[in-house]
């Protein structure tokens, strides 16, 4: 009977360590190929890198390069620590308006969904660069991270 019990103990125990991340984020991800609705290549390109930080914590740089925007080449870039539940990471700021970029992993990349309001500006990117796309995972070793 002492033993079920520690046994049922440790089984408890181990089910409150473990985080509600399904999969390792961890490594870097890229585009391959941004096309407009008409299927023209835009040039668009985007790099990811992700790190599992522990406690159901990621560290994200996102770097996006536009250089087919109206207005000429633009980038976008993002450095920050996000949550990241199950295998889904939000990023959220009202600091150039609502801004909403959701990560959403599996196990052959990262789907990028800006959700903003109309403005260019509205995650603080460079005029006409929205990040959204398929992103692809090119390695699983952790990242190196430029510093700022």
């Amino acid at each position: 009977m002492k033993k079920i019990f520690l046994f049922g103990l440790m089984f408890l125990t181990l089910s409150f360590i473990q985080s509600d991340v399904s999969i390792d984020p961890t490594g870097t991800y890229e585009t391959k190929q941004n096309v407009d609705n008409k299927g023209n290549d835009l040039g668009n390109q985007g790099f990811l890198s992700v790190k599992y930080l522990g406690n159901s914590k990621i560290k994200i740089q996102l770097e996006y390069y536009g250089r087919n925007t109206k207005y000429g080449p633009n980038m976008g870039q993002m450095d920050e620590v996000l949550e990241l539940i199950g295998n889904k990471a939000i990023y959220a700021s009202k600091e150039y308006g609502y801004c909403k970029i959701e990560f959403t992993f599996d196990s052959k990349g990262v789907k990028v969904e800006m959700i903003g309001e109309s403005s260019d500006f509205s995650c603080g990117f460079g005029v006409g660069v929205y990040v959204d796309g398929y992103y692809y995972k090119t390695s699983s070793k952790s990242p190196k991270f430029r510093e700022d």
